[in-house]
């Protein structure tokens, strides 16, 4: 279903009260049920100690928030990305995009290189935005990274994430790559989410599928060269 076409502008605040805090965490309940992501206490300790907290609304109405943390590796410190969610009305309307720009720029701003975080490999519409459109690169897979996380997005599916990494400077993704030279592809399912709540089943064996088919190649060095205009991967053999 399209998604309805926005009435007023979109702005994006940091939090700044106890308030801003709870409506950011209800919205992340709103979208994925379940226990509660980000509790409003932690919220408001995120803010305090230095970290990303933030709400996209539109009018008076939180439509999308953003939270991350600072992180630290080799000396140098980054912003890693926990979780930012939209509103399904608003999925389609650029409010994902405004998000990770102003979190692009806040990062920049705090002297930070880099933004890390985590999305399901098998989830296809999060794939081509986050490789094909911003031009995050991917950098590991990861089994089960977050054990069991029972919400009405994950299901009783185990947490297998991509990890990522996108540059705070430089130009945003070069779009859908074409299958060519040595690469090979990996393909995702359609809908997974779907997948999860009218066949467990299969979804079970997308999982597994992608899992050895991605997981066990990146680990063995081969390069997530980007995605194809499909939503498969494409990869690269090592050099």
């Amino acid at each position: 279903m399209a998604s309805s076409v926005p009435t007023s502008a979109l702005t994006i605040r940091e939090a700044a009260t106890p308030a801003d805090c709870g409506e950011i965490s209800a919205l992340f309940t709103s979208i994925w049920g379940g226990h509660q992501h980000i509790p409003p206490e932690l919220g408001r300790a995120i803010v305090e100690s230095g970290g990303y907290v933030v709400a996209a609304r539109r009018g008076d109405t939180v439509v999308g928030a953003s939270v991350a943390v600072v992180g630290q590796s080799h000396g140098h410190l980054h912003l890693h990305s926990h979780i930012t969610g939209v509103v399904p009305s608003e999925q389609r309307s650029g409010v994902g995009l405004a998000l990770k720009r102003h979190q692009r720029e806040w990062a920049r701003e705090h002297d930070m290189e880099r933004i890390v975080w985590t999305f399901d490999p098998l989830v296809r519409r999060n794939a081509v935005f986050n490789l094909a459109r911003l031009g995050a690169r991917a950098t590991r897979y990861e089994v089960d990274f977050y054990g069991p996380v029972s919400d009405a997005i994950n299901g009783d599916d185990d947490t297998d994430r991509l990890v990522v990494e996108w540059p705070t400077s430089g130009t945003e993704g070069p779009g859908p790559l074409p299958l060519s030279g040595d690469m090979i592809s990996v393909a995702t399912p359609p809908d997974i989410v779907a997948l999860r709540a009218s066949d467990a089943a299969a979804a079970r064996r997308a999982r597994l599928e992608v899992r050895e088919a991605l997981g066990s190649r990146v680990r063995a060095g081969w390069t997530i060269a980007g995605v194809s205009a499909e939503g498969s991967y494409l990869l690269v053999p090592p050099s």
